[in-house]
């Protein structure tokens, strides 16, 4: 049976659950992407502290680890980008020198250090940065997943008006998404309007079964 939180996992359980998880964190405390060649990915950090705050006590040391490892890794813009080393292996999402795998990248990091309550200066400069991008139409010139991951981090950071036009301008876009995006964006922005929204989607398209 699958529990229903972390709670809920025997001591034991619990232990070699997070050992898992995190047997492949490296010493600069990123974590390895399977296209990475083992070095550390910011893309696939943030993948692993999307599951790791579930645990916010027992994996908090990893977590720290991890966060540091993002937060170093931001430009002086105030961006995010994978190493140039990793070229073209990347997904398109995470492509180095590709400015729409920028800003997604950017929203990302920011999102996670966001959520997570951490460095608040490199998520400043990161909103900063995302503000910049946004274009005449309200919308980020990069992947849709990018509007929903930076809203939350530029309303935070006192970018309110430019994270309702984003919003806005995502509202049309709504009906066209598929179950995994309904619900990636009802978790980054659950309390937007928008969300609600994306929570009626899902029950529309929930399967008999």
């Amino acid at each position: 049976m699958i529990p229903d939180s972390p709670a809920d996992l025997a001591p034991g359980t619990l232990t070699d659950v997070l050992a898992s998880a995190c047997a492949d964190q490296r010493s600069d405390g990123g974590f390895p992407a399977h296209w990475s060649g083992g070095r550390s990915s910011l893309d696939a950090t943030c993948y692993r502290l999307s599951h790791l705050i579930d645990f916010p006590v027992d994996a908090a040391l990893q977590i720290d680890r991890a966060v540091r490892f993002v937060a170093n890794s931001q430009r002086s813009d105030g961006s995010f980008e994978e190493e140039a080393a990793f070229g073209g292996v990347t997904p398109a999402w995470a492509r180095p020198h590709d400015l729409a795998a920028r800003i997604y990248m950017t929203a990302n990091c920011t999102h996670w250090l966001d959520r997570l309550g951490a460095e608040p200066r490199a998520v400043r400069r990161g909103a900063a940065y995302l503000a910049t991008c946004i274009g005449p139409d309200g919308r980020l010139p990069s992947f849709l997943h990018a509007q929903w991951l930076a809203a939350p981090v530029l309303r935070r950071s006192g970018y309110a008006a430019e994270a309702d036009r984003m919003l806005w301008a995502l509202a049309y876009r709504v009906d066209s998404l598929g179950p995994n995006a309904l619900a990636w964006l009802a978790d980054a922005i659950p309390d937007e309007p928008i969300a609600a929204e994306a929570r009626m989607r899902l029950l529309d398209v929930q399967q008999t079964d």
